[in-house]
């Protein structure tokens, strides 16, 4: 068994090795930045109908669309910088929806989906907490910083497993 897991173990190391010394601009996409995603009801059907607004850091509203009839949205050709998104239902009020700001690097492509949430107290609370779970946080993540994370991952579980290894004994040192 201790035969096939070292070099597993150490191909595992030197591909994550490899992936650490790779620059992160051979990550980025090639192209300006973007930012797309889904727009659904409260019922997690495609919300149609909707304008979806792109506010950046300083609060003005940079550019708007509107949601298909399959509630897709899309920016393009955006500079970088941290952008929040903002949803006006047909009736020209801004609808409630949970969505953590976008960070959006040179030439990335971003992922955003969004769901409507229903205008009670409880629900509006919930959307201003900070607490956005671990899907989230990993869709708010540059595609670098994804692959670092995956880089560390792989790296902690390289270690840990040679490291909990029982098939080789431990050394025992001689009682003098």
């Amino acid at each position: 068994m201790r035969n096939r897991v070292e070099p597993t173990i150490a191909s595992l190391t030197i591909f994550a090795l490899l992936l650490w010394i790779a620059p992160a601009p051979a990550l980025a996409m090639e192209g300006s930045a973007r930012l797309e995603g889904m727009l659904l009801d409260t019922d997690g059907r495609a919300a149609d109908g909707y304008t979806v607004h792109l506010i950046g850091a300083d609060g003005k509203a940079q550019a708007k669309t509107s949601a298909s009839e399959q509630g897709i949205y899309s920016f393009r050709d955006l500079p970088a910088g941290e952008y929040s998104l903002g949803i006006e239902n047909r009736d020209g009020q801004f609808a409630p929806v949970a969505a953590p700001t976008v960070k959006l690097g040179e030439n990335e492509l971003a992922r955003r989906d969004l769901k409507l949430l229903r205008a009670d107290n409880e629900t509006m609370n919930m959307a201003a907490g900070a607490n956005y779970g671990l899907g989230m946080w990993w869709s708010g993540l540059t595609p670098a910083a994804k692959t670092w994370t995956v880089v560390a991952i792989t790296v902690v579980a390289g270690i840990s497993w040679a490291a909990f290894d029982e098939d080789e004994p431990s050394p025992v040192l001689p009682v003098e």
